[in-house]
């Protein structure tokens, strides 16, 4: 696994590596990396980020201010050892999210034609070519990149959070969770994640954004030790009265997913999260570094999550409306939920779209193997519009048939 630590320009291993890459500039630019060596001085840097593994630094990178509104990147470097493994997007990332946090709306910077793993790099993650600015313009080896920061919401969380305790006094009474039958016994789970799952008996689950907790306590009927978490804290009211009323073994946390190292000490035979919990989260990276947290050596992550594809339409899946990889948060109002589409509630919500390629590269990067993955041509709940039933449990969009997937499943382990 790899850290990334925020440093500054006097930091001992970030001279060093620099070292390492004016001499690899050096070779690749020739005569021409005296002319470039002149605006590569440390003295204007003040935010820094070097890249570990196993205490060694393997890369680092750097963003000082260019003007009011932009941060400019500088010194990219991976030792040659640890190249093409994905250290270099992970850098970017985090310099790119320490600009937003430091209220700027751009990054930009320069390379050379003679780094053309640098450009790819750039090209890949939203950066596009500019004209070559100050110094660089009429150099001809010289390529220029700009990229718009997303804009984040500072009080997402506290938005989302109002949101679910909204939803959640209507979902604990609604048809869709049809509570009676499920104090009588009756499973909340589906086919798709029961088949990943497999024999549980004995084994401690995380569950991470639990709602009201009718997965987390199913999962206890099959024998597992379950703990849930959730943003909300009346759905995680409701669903610690729900786990004594039903006398499962699952305990509940009111926690944001990225703080729950801060306040939850154990580690676990299987994380699990399930339909429509990783677009309330920002950051990937951040959602994988927790899950390999909580997982034991060979422990498992049981993931299954609506298709990209689907929250790509609008809401009549009549047209393409959003990003298929994230950009800018999605901030909506709208009325009633999916549990209830005709309640008298408003809820505005913030959230994100994630890729398939995003989800796999954070898993991968932060000590998982993908096992398995799947995706399926149907949503085991009526939670969209202009659905049709197919089978029990499953439906699709009516006017779109099987042309689109609509859920996916996937096993990783840690490594």
């Amino acid at each position: 696994m790899y850290i990334l630590k925020r440093t500054t320009a006097t930091d001992s291993d970030f001279e060093m590596l620099i070292q390492q890459l004016d001499a690899d500039l050096a070779v690749r630019n020739g005569e021409e990396q005296a002319f470039f060596s002149q605006f590569n001085h440390l003295n204007n840097i003040k935010h820094v980020i070097v890249a570990y593994q196993d205490n060694k630094p393997i890369g680092c990178g750097a963003i000082k201010t260019y003007d009011a509104d932009t941060m400019e990147v500088k010194r990219m470097f991976i030792i040659p050892e640890m190249r093409r493994q994905g250290i270099g997007l992970q850098l970017l990332m985090e310099l790119e999210k320490w600009t937003s946090e430091l209220g700027y709306a751009y990054t930009q910077l320069e390379t050379g034609t003679m780094q053309p793993e640098a450009i790819r790099l750039y090209e890949k993650n939203g950066y596009t070519r500019i004209p070559n600015y100050d110094q660089y313009v009429g150099i001809e080896n010289s390529v220029c990149f700009k990229k718009k920061m997303m804009k984040t919401n500072p009080d997402y969380l506290q938005v989302n959070k109002e949101s679910w305790n909204k939803r959640t006094a209507v979902h604990i009474d609604s048809d869709f969770y049809n509570q009676a039958a499920f104090l009588q016994g009756e499973t909340s789970l589906n086919n798709v994640e029961l088949e990943l799952l497999g024999d549980i008996k004995g084994k401690k689950i995380l569950h991470l954004q639990c709602h009201f907790g009718q997965d987390t306590i199913s999962l206890a009927r099959l024998g597992a030790q379950v703990t849930g978490v959730d943003l909300s804290d009346k759905a995680v009211e409701v669903a610690t009265e729900l786990a004594t009323k039903t006398g499962a073994d699952a305990t509940f946390i009111a926690s944001d997913v990225y703080e729950l190292p801060n306040v939850l000490n154990a580690q676990f035979d299987i994380v699990f999260t399930s339909y429509g919990t990783i677009g309330w989260l920002p950051d990937l990276d951040k959602w994988a570094k927790v899950i390999s947290t909580f997982l034991k050596p060979q422990g498992r992550l049981v993931f299954v999550e609506f298709h990209p594809v689907v929250w790509m339409f609008d809401d009549d899946f009549q047209k393409v409306g959003y990003n298929y990889f994230k950009d800018e948060p999605i901030i909506e109002t709208t009325e009633g939920t999916y549990a209830d589409r005709e309640a008298d509630l408003q809820v505005t919500s913030v959230t994100w779209n994630h890729s398939l390629s995003e989800v796999m590269t954070s898993l991968l990067q932060n000590g998982l193997s993908i096992a398995s993955f799947s995706e399926y041509d149907y949503s085991p709940y009526n939670c969209f519009n202009h659905t049709i039933q197919i089978e029990e449990k499953k439906f699709r969009i009516k006017h779109l048939g099987n042309n689109i997937p609509m859920l996916y499943a996937l096993e990783a382990v840690k490594r």
